[in-house]
């Protein structure tokens, strides 16, 4: 199993997606950093705007061998007035009771902060991978914290046939992974317990699409390579899961910075099984 720690806006349990998964599923503990909750076990604080519950209900869709972790750390899906302390908390229980495997934020600030920035650097160290939205501004704003922090895979959307969205930052000299972020359905708040969806589009969108991804890595490669362990402990560091990651990304053009497309379809069509394990291996031998 693959621990996920997702911090978002909270989560509506009463959906039809999450029956059955509270602690005795997949959701294994629901804490909130808002309203001065301080990290307290509090299932009934829902979500208040639906953001958090869609980014839930894809991970738990999407990947199937994720234990699910959510941090409520802000009411509104902009992450304002006073949410840094809440996120600064809440990675640090990410890294010390839930020991996760990875951190999925679908969130951005034009500024960085550095009780945040602290936090992340720790959980990079202890070989959690953390993955955060780039940004939604296109050319207007370049890439948003903590997603341009050393050590996080900064995500970036793109369409079903992996072509850059239009609101994607530039992109940087450095990895500019994308993945679908587009017209993407997932669940909604509901008062009654029913299947309510909407369709979002965004970075924040792909960010967890790409978690699932790198979930599934986690669990796959120990089963193609079941005797190289000295190879797992790499697979966890951020360099690790990069250089795997880019055996599954397809440079859409050849001129200056690009987007990297996360095509695992196109790498596991394109190559044979020992293809596959070799050039993995090969990629993990840091």
């Amino acid at each position: 199993r693959v621990k996920v720690a997702v911090l978002d806006t909270g989560i509506d349990l009463k959906h039809i997606d999450f029956k059955g998964e509270y602690q005795t599923g997949r959701i294994k503990s629901v804490r909130s950093w808002v309203d001065g909750a301080d990290g307290a076990e509090t299932p009934e604080a829902g979500d208040n705007s639906g953001h958090g519950t869609f980014i839930a209900s894809l991970l738990l869709n999407l990947g199937p061998r994720i234990d699910l972790y959510v941090a409520r750390v802000s009411k509104s899906k902009d992450f304002k007035n006073g949410t840094s302390e809440g996120i600064a908390k809440a990675l640090y229980h990410a890294r010390t009771e839930w020991k996760v495997d990875i951190i999925s934020m679908s969130f951005g600030y034009p500024r960085g902060v550095r009780s945040i920035k602290s936090q992340i650097s720790q959980a990079a160290q202890n070989n959690i991978l953390i993955f955060a939205a780039a940004s939604n501004d296109g050319g207007n704003r370049s890439r948003m914290f903590p997603a341009r922090q050393l050590g996080v895979f900064a995500i970036h959307s793109a369409t079903g046939y992996g072509a850059s969205s239009d609101f994607n930052p530039d992109p940087k000299l450095d990895e500019n992974f994308s993945i679908l972020g587009e017209y993407v359905q997932s669940a909604w708040l509901t008062k009654d317990g029913s299947a309510s969806i909407r369709r979002l589009s965004g970075t924040s969108v792909a960010t967890p699409i790409a978690v699932c991804l790198s979930a599934f890595i986690l669990v796959y490669v120990p089963r193609i390579l079941p005797g190289y362990q000295n190879l797992y402990h790499e697979l966890k560091s951020y360099e690790g899961m990069r250089n795997v990651l880019q055996l599954m990304a397809n440079n859409r053009t050849t001129k200056g910075p690009t987007y990297q497309y996360l095509s695992p379809e196109l790498y596991f069509a394109e190559n044979t099984p020992l293809g596959i394990t070799s050039s993995i291996e090969k990629a993990l031998s840091l």
